[in-house]
């Protein structure tokens, strides 16, 4: 798949709340205890877009695909994701070349990354 991955770091910060990637793959994430009502339609948000980003490669939309990654990048980190605002900037500059292998695999990336997470708020209280 192009070589594409998205980069998941646990800092020294991650492994005091316990945030990071466990054994089974599955990606921790610890956000603050404010913004955990807001995650699921955040999240929810970024599936539709990987479903948006899909029908937009078929139809070679690339501006449209370079202002989505745009909002990721700059959304991402905001809500405690930084993989993906990692994610909306590549995409960003991947549209802007119109290169699609890269869309492919960074689409394919987020879908996974999506997939993998489990959401935890500061206090210890999982995302249902």
């Amino acid at each position: 798949m192009n070589g594409v991955s998205v980069m998941v770091m646990q800092s020294d910060e991650d492994a005091r709340t316990g945030a990071g990637v466990d054994a089974g793959g599955r990606i921790r994430v610890v956000v603050d205890d404010m913004l955990l009502g807001l995650i699921p339609d955040f999240l929810e948000m970024r599936r539709q877009d990987v479903m948006r980003l899909r029908a937009l490669l078929v139809s070679e939309a690339f501006c449209e695909i370079e202002r989505l990654g745009h909002n990721m990048k700059g959304n991402g980190a905001s809500y405690g994701f930084a993989p993906i605002t990692d994610i909306g900037q590549r995409l960003e500059a991947a549209a802007r070349l119109q290169h699609r292998v890269e869309i492919v695999a960074l689409t394919e990336a987020l879908a996974s990354y999506l997939a993998r997470i489990e959401v935890v708020g500061e206090s210890g209280i999982a995302l249902g």
